[in-house]
């Protein structure tokens, strides 16, 4: 991977279209959204996607499709924070960009990848993508 490319270049192209269609989704590169300076924000603050996956309308075992919180960001049509590479401004969302690129490069699950990569050999055992995975058996803790 290149961090200085925009994830839109190493992304499919359902993915692609949806992320290009996100105000800086298709300038910010791979540092930026790790460095959380892409100026995209973040779909967790957005009042609907509180309601639905936090308030009112929570369904507490849903398991969120890797790319469905993106649609907030789309329906409320928002704009930038700033522009890419300006200002640190955190964000959600490059998370589940840089997800989908995991995805894209390896061909496996973004949450596989984190569990293999990184929280295994962390001996975390019971770490897991909160609403985007369903939580590990806490007797094997996989």
């Amino acid at each position: 991977l290149d961090l200085d490319e925009t994830a839109t270049k190493y992304l499919e192209s359902k993915h692609f279209d949806l992320v290009s269609r996100i105000h800086n989704g298709a300038k910010a590169t791979l540092r930026q959204l790790l460095c959380h300076q892409s100026g995209i924000p973040s779909w967790e603050f957005q009042p609907r996607w509180i309601r639905d996956a936090r308030g009112a309308d929570i369904v507490p075992d849903k398991v969120w499709d890797k790319a469905e919180t993106l649609e907030y960001l789309q329906s409320a049509n928002l704009q930038p924070v700033c522009e890419p590479g300006e200002k640190y401004s955190y964000s959600n969302t490059n998370f589940t960009i840089l997800g989908l690129v995991v995805e894209a490069v390896t061909g496996k699950c973004a949450s596989e990848e984190i569990r293999r990569r990184i929280a295994v050999p962390a001996g975390l055992r019971s770490a897991y993508l909160d609403s985007f995975e369903a939580p590990p058996d806490s007797e094997s803790g996989s």
